[in-house]
């Protein structure tokens, strides 16, 4: 429409001269133009017109073609847009509930976790317990054996002094008589080749005392008997045996002794020892259950120190059982 009323000035300023021109040529010399050509330019300027009109048209168009494109990409990008942040919008909903599930999942784990501990530390205690009754009646046990053989021991003592006694010989042979032929029979139980020979011995003597119904006359013919019996062996030598046989049965029993009261020391020494390591056991136990409490964090922390505990705890327990079986043998 500018390019209309650009061009339509000029035309009327043409025709204005034109107006001017035939006024002023009809004042002076009066002509009229061709209405042909006027027709002509007129054709010329409408096709013209309508050339650049159309021209216009097709540069709109394509203008509006771009904004209408322009507008659905802006469209599309809004949707796009929406989308995005409803799929964003999801995802922070999943992970929100993925973290809570999470922190639930966590959180009755750990409980879960101090429930099966704290029923692990009871079972622990329970059995720790036990097994220190079981030291205890052990214990008791190594006791009565060691006083058993303290009695053996005083009893085999006892009887074997009434054996040194028995082989001393009187100045009364035949008050004597019976006591030490008592006294040589108990003495065959330990030395048969000595005891044999006591036998015999007291035979003859006590057929010899039969035939004459009468008493040894002093020690010296009892002794001649004695001697030409045996013949090699004089008494001296049998007491000196059984002092040795007494002797050596007292230092067995007294080894035997010192080592039940080396095996009941140690065993009161480990019982000692267990229930210390038990109570350090329960109080790191209590001092890790409330670790866990105050940061969650330290869940694993409490977790390996209780399963060092338990593995502390059955390595002790096998420990022990093999020392009570070496002790028992």
């Amino acid at each position: 429409m500018g390019n209309k009323n650009k061009k339509t000035k000029p035309t009327n300023t043409g025709m204005s001269s034109n107006s001017s021109t035939s006024s002023t040529n009809k004042s002076e010399d009066p002509t009229v133009e061709d209405p042909m050509d006027l027709l002509q330019k007129l054709t010329t300027y409408i096709q013209r017109e309508e050339k650049d009109s159309s021209t216009s048209k097709r540069e709109i168009q394509a203008l509006k073609q771009q904004l209408q494109e322009s507008q659905d990409e802006t469209r599309t990008s809004k949707l796009s847009t929406k989308t995005l942040e409803k799929a964003a919008k999801e995802l922070r909903d999943i992970n929100k509930t993925q973290a809570e599930v999470t922190e639930y999942l966590v959180k009755d784990l750990q409980e879960e976790g101090l429930k099966y501990q704290k029923h692990k530390v009871v079972s622990q205690g329970v059995e720790l317990k036990e097994l220190g009754e079981e030291h205890g009646r052990e214990i008791m046990i190594l006791e009565n054996q060691l006083s058993s053989m303290r009695q053996e021991f005083q009893v085999a003592k006892r009887e074997s002094e009434e054996l040194q006694n028995s082989n001393r010989i009187s100045d009364d042979p035949a008050m004597e008589n019976q006591p030490r032929q008592n006294a040589q029979i108990h003495l065959s139980e330990d030395e048969d080749d000595a005891g044999n020979l006591l036998a015999a011995t007291s035979s003859a003597l006590e057929e010899s005392r039969t035939a004459s119904n009468q008493p040894f006359e002093n020690k010296d013919n009892f002794d001649i008997a004695l001697i030409l019996r045996w013949n090699t062996k004089p008494r001296d030598e049998v007491s000196i045996q059984q002092i040795q046989v007494t002797n050596a049965l007292e230092q067995k029993m007294d080894e035997k002794i010192s080592l039940l009261q080396e095996q009941l020391a140690i065993a009161k020494t480990e019982m000692s020892k267990e229930q210390m390591k038990t109570l350090r056991n329960q109080e790191s136990i209590i001092v890790s259950h409330n670790m866990v409490i105050a940061d969650e964090d330290a869940s694993q922390i409490f977790s390996a120190m209780c399963q060092e505990y338990n593995d502390a705890a059955e390595s002790d327990k096998k420990c022990r059982k093999v020392e009570w079986k070496k002790i028992s043998v």
